[in-house]
């Protein structure tokens, strides 16, 4: 039994070492933001974080989901709701137009 243990100890420390990593691994996608860890509570619940921030959207775009959200059970409070959103709409909005070039 002692030989057995030897022989997994090192394989079992490495797998607990990498266990800290992959559980913060698909949240990475979000910024740090006071409310990264809300956003996380809320949406990967059901969703994984690259899932939910795949597609940007317009101020009123995450609105609208949000209150699906919030329909189909996330559970939020109106002032976390306005969290997420702000959260959401200033990461996760509309790609800022690119500068048109100067002419000559």
């Amino acid at each position: 039994m002692t030989l057995l243990r030897a022989l997994l100890a090192p394989g079992l420390a490495l797998f607990a070492a990498a266990l800290p990593a992959a559980a913060e691994g698909p949240d990475d996608i979000l910024p740090e933001a006071p409310a990264k860890a809300l956003v996380v509570r809320a949406c990967t619940a059901c969703h994984q974080a690259p899932v939910v921030v795949a597609k940007r959207r317009t101020a009123e775009e995450w609105d609208e989901m949000i209150g699906k959200m919030v329909d189909r059970g996330a559970a939020l409070t109106d002032a976390e709701q306005d969290q997420v959103y702000d959260y959401l709409v200033k990461n996760f909005g509309p790609e800022p137009a690119a500068a048109e070039p100067k002419g000559n």
